[in-house]
């Protein structure tokens, strides 16, 4: 009796808000949830309820209704989850209760809420439709609880399944919408860059006579959507093995497919489709399945996904050979390319360019200073350059050439990190890759990769 009194108690506080409401003038809108029995609210009915007002007022914004936000009233007592807030625009009533019954029927849980509406003379605003059992789904409410065909527990059990499904939803939904528009930006910063030495960037071609700016730009307008589908795949799996490759190859396929037709046979992205795919689809897949992110975890799970990769696909092979194989063979297992990178868990984006961002303390979700973001990933990109074997410039020159550049990236990076004789020492390397017609593609890829870590690090680190 004590919990009915309070329950009724907290029904009344409600009735005097929309009453306050409509002594002004004004219509009022609210929402609260059908949840029987009690208790009627927990963690998960507050973040249930949190979404559905940010949903709410979405809706009613898309329908030109404005309402004043500094008056909303949110709570929850011993009657629940409770929302009011009174309405600034001009509209009749009825029609504002309609708005509202079509955002309870679109609404993936839109049977547990309760969108009402009060008059300016107080009085509510009725739908007049009876809704459907929450358990049976067939019969009405009202009656299955007349003629008690379920228990409480079964009501309440079917009511915390909806909110926990529409929660994990929600959380997939951020997750591969984060996900995906952090791989487009961790791409653009590393084809933004400039300069950058043999590679195409905003002013200079590079090495490159077949494509420029705007081909990358074209290129990876193309293969994003892909990307997309490779972190929703990393929400949907429960265990990754072996076999995840295949499924994992299957959407990189089809982007590589369309990249091709974009740039009409040129190869601007293919390695960071299979690079930064593999990067996405395990982040997610962490993110996912913990609630947080770990490189380690992350890079472990790429390392169980592209496990023997080297041993069966550099010697085992049909059709033409890529770049990456041609090297292996002509230079031996220490040259694997992006397989390699792959197969160790993207062990040198993580330790020479994830690394290095992690210890800059420069927050890139936040920050947009050009000089300070273009300096950084020079930084970066040199970092990685320096430590990489890079099959693009072994598949143009050799070894021999390979560990000049290597050397010369060192240089310049010690250059920029000192301050000192900065303008030549990136003359000199943006020179000697002219020179020898060299082009680090697979440091620029790993460039890609080690931003979108570290944007993943800085949004889903647990907090301890």
């Amino acid at each position: 009796m004590e919990i009915l009194s309070k329950i009724l108690k907290a029904r009344d506080r409600r009735a005097e808000l929309r009453k306050s409401i409509s002594e002004r003038g004004d219509i009022s809108v609210s929402l609260s949830l059908n949840i029987a029995g009690y208790p009627k609210s927990d963690h998960i009915t507050e973040a249930f309820f949190s979404n559905v007002i940010e949903e709410f007022e979405r809706a009613l914004l898309a329908n030109l209704i404005t309402i004043n936000k500094s008056e909303r009233f949110i709570t929850t007592d011993t009657d629940g989850n409770f929302y009011i807030v009174p309405i600034q625009s001009k509209i009749n009533a009825e029609m504002l209760k309609q708005i509202c019954e079509a955002f309870e029927n679109n609404h993936y849980a839109g049977r547990i809420i309760d969108a009402d509406v009060t008059t300016p003379d107080n009085k509510p605003v009725s739908s007049g439709k009876a809704k459907h059992c929450i358990v049976c789904k067939t019969s009405a409410a009202v009656d299955c609880m007349r003629n008690k065909k379920h228990s409480i527990n079964e009501v309440r059990d079917a009511t915390w399944d909806i909110m926990t499904d529409y929660l994990e939803r929600c959380n997939v939904k951020d997750i591969t919408n984060r996900l995906s528009s952090f791989a487009l930006k961790s791409i653009m910063y590393e084809i933004s860059l400039t300069p950058k030495p043999g590679l195409v960037d905003f002013n200079d071609d590079g090495i490159h006579t077949d494509m420029n700016y705007y081909t990358f730009v074209n290129s990876t307008a193309v293969i994003i959507p892909y990307l997309n589908r490779l972190t929703e795949l990393g929400t949907q799996l429960k265990d990754i093995n072996k076999d995840t490759l295949i499924r994992i190859r299957d959407i990189g396929i089809d982007a590589e497919k369309d990249m091709f037709i974009e740039t009409s046979g040129i190869n601007t992205q293919k390695g960071v489709i299979f690079l930064l795919g593999l990067a996405a689809f395990a982040s997610s897949y962490i993110i996912n399945k913990y609630g947080y992110f770990d490189i380690n975890m992350v890079s472990e799970s790429i390392s169980t996904i592209c496990q023997n990769m080297v041993s069966t696909e550099m010697t085992n092979h049909t059709g033409s050979l890529t770049h990456g194989q041609k090297c292996y063979q002509k230079f031996g297992n220490k040259f694997g390319g992006a397989r390699a990178e792959a197969e160790s868990g993207l062990k040198t984006a993580i330790d020479y360019g994830y690394t290095l961002l992690s210890s800059s303390n420069i927050n890139i979700l936040r920050n947009s200073n050009r000089p300070v973001l273009n300096k950084l990933f020079t930084q970066v990109l040199l970092n990685i350059m320096a430590h990489n074997n890079d099959s693009n410039i072994l598949y143009r020159s050799d070894i021999d050439t390979l560990i000049e550049f290597k050397t010369n990236a060192l240089n310049t990076l010690n250059c920029i990190n000192k301050g000192t004789d900065v303008a030549n020492a990136m003359t000199n390397i943006i020179n000697f890759c002219n020179t020898k017609r060299i082009s680090a593609g697979g440091a620029a890829d790993l460039l890609s990769v080690s931003i979108f870590l570290y944007l993943c690090k800085l949004q889903y680190s647990k907090i301890s």
